[in-house]
């Protein structure tokens, strides 16, 4: 990826953060203008992110205590 268009997907990808995850489809509609490789590849971003905040909801010695004990 060029820097250039690195530089803009970056952009968009926080832009879009700033966003209410309802708001954001309008907001890329506007911001990507029909260039459905740059919303992708906003919309990737995004998806990793919310996969990202939920990894670690509960400590591990709950979900799995057995693992930690002997």
């Amino acid at each position: 990826m060029r820097p250039e268009r690195y530089k803009q997907v970056d952009e968009l990808f926080i832009a879009a953060l700033e966003r209410q995850p309802e708001e954001r489809a309008a907001f890329l509609d506007q911001a990507c203008s029909g260039d459905s490789d740059l919303r992708r590849e906003v919309e990737t971003l995004l998806s990793a992110d919310d996969q990202a905040q939920s990894f670690i909801e509960s400590p591990a010695y709950q979900l799995a205590p057995e693992l930690l004990t002997d």
